[in-house]
């Protein structure tokens, strides 16, 4: 049996990714890295990825994404009396059961798809899934708008260092990707295009998403996105309504 030892020779073998953590199989038969990806067979003189490989160069192209929950729900949680007053209990227990579920639930690429009216709660409801998620698993979190004007520096002068492809990778290699308001975005075709490239994505490599729109039905969301974006949206996200009046409209002193 080849005994495999670990040194460290990054200035040889450098590994394309930060060092994230400490290997996970580095007390099991056959041992692991140390850090970097990569296992030394100093007999033979050869190298070869370790098993944690995979999972680091997929960290690491979610390195960048955008992961920092905006400052407004930084301390929402699934029992905020914001979501407790506006939204259902009936969908709030579904909402729990999810978050319960999640990594069986990320693992089979299933997601949410809140939709209904404006100012209703879906984005308050989703950032506290967000947050929950974010304890164990890489989350980016984008408003459509943002997402597609992203997408659109990269495929001219990129952005961050990234070209769209590489850009493209990165939101597949998340556990969890958030679009916040999808349905604001314009029906441009190159618009659309850019979505159905992420959401493809994500659909062909089973990434689960989470997803709000202000649409009054599930299928009013292809006016925005185009059918082929909207229609593998709803294969795996399972659609629930949230409606009700705009609790960001505060009533001025002249409205009687």
């Amino acid at each position: 049996m080849v005994i495999l030892r670990v040194v460290l020779r990054r200035a040889s073998h450098p590994s394309p990714e930060p060092e994230l953590s400490r290997c996970p199989y580095e007390r099991e038969p056959g041992g692991g890295c140390d850090g970097d990806g990569w296992l030394i067979d100093e007999e033979a003189n050869v190298t070869r990825e370790c098993r944690c490989r995979p999972e680091r160069i997929r960290r690491t192209r979610s390195a960048r994404l955008s992961r920092e929950l905006p400052e407004r729900f930084q301390q929402i949680t699934l029992d905020d009396q914001r979501l407790l007053a506006t939204v259902d209990e009936a969908i709030l227990r579904e909402v729990r059961n999810y978050v319960r579920r999640i990594d069986r639930e990320l693992e089979e690429g299933n997601g949410l798809f809140f939709f209904g009216d404006r100012g209703a709660g879906k984005t308050t409801l989703a950032m506290a899934i967000a947050r929950e998620v974010l304890r164990t698993h890489a989350v980016a979190i984008y408003n459509a708008r943002e997402l597609v004007s992203t997408l659109h520096l990269a495929s001219t002068d990129g952005y961050g260092g990234d070209n769209v492809l590489e850009r493209l990778d990165r939101y597949a290699a998340v556990d969890l990707l958030y679009i916040d308001d999808l349905a604001v975005t314009t029906s441009h075709d190159w618009i659309q295009q850019l979505l159905y490239s992420v959401i493809n994505r994500r659909y062909e490599t089973k990434g689960a998403m989470l997803i709000t729109a202000d649409v009054e039905s599930p299928e009013k969301l292809a006016d925005h996105i185009g059918w082929r974006s909207a229609s593998r949206l709803l294969e795996v996200c399972e659609p629930i309504p949230i409606f009700g009046k705009d609790r960001r409209i505060v009533a001025s002193p002249s409205s009687g």
